[in-house]
């Protein structure tokens, strides 16, 4: 089963990763706006490149959206790296995709 569409009250915008180069990130078009779950946090996680760095925001997306770390997520005007993304509960039956978010370098 997945997240209901009504516990889905926010909208974003995100730009999938799409690989590094020698200019930096690459990214691939913008999607959405797609309904999300934004809540604000501020907790201590473990970024892609294995330094500690505070989150700002946890956000629950439906399962079926291919949203990989270091993709961009606009909330509103600002935009946001994604840290940590994983299905929820597990990767056989998500319900979501949870996806934590912490500010661009």
């Amino acid at each position: 089963m997945r997240i209901p569409r009504h516990m889905l009250r926010d909208r974003i915008t995100f730009e999938p990763y799409a690989a590094g180069g020698s200019r930096g990130p690459g990214y691939a078009d913008p999607v959405g706006p797609v309904h999300a779950s934004v809540q604000a946090t501020t907790r201590l996680v473990m970024n892609p490149e294995g330094n500690e760095e505070v989150a700002a925001y946890v956000v629950l997306v439906r399962p079926e959206l291919d949203i990989p770390m270091l993709s961009r997520v606009a909330i509103g005007a600002q935009a946001y790296r994604v840290l940590q993304a994983a299905p929820m509960p597990d990767e056989f039956r998500p319900t979501h995709q949870e996806l934590v978010l912490g500010r661009l370098p």
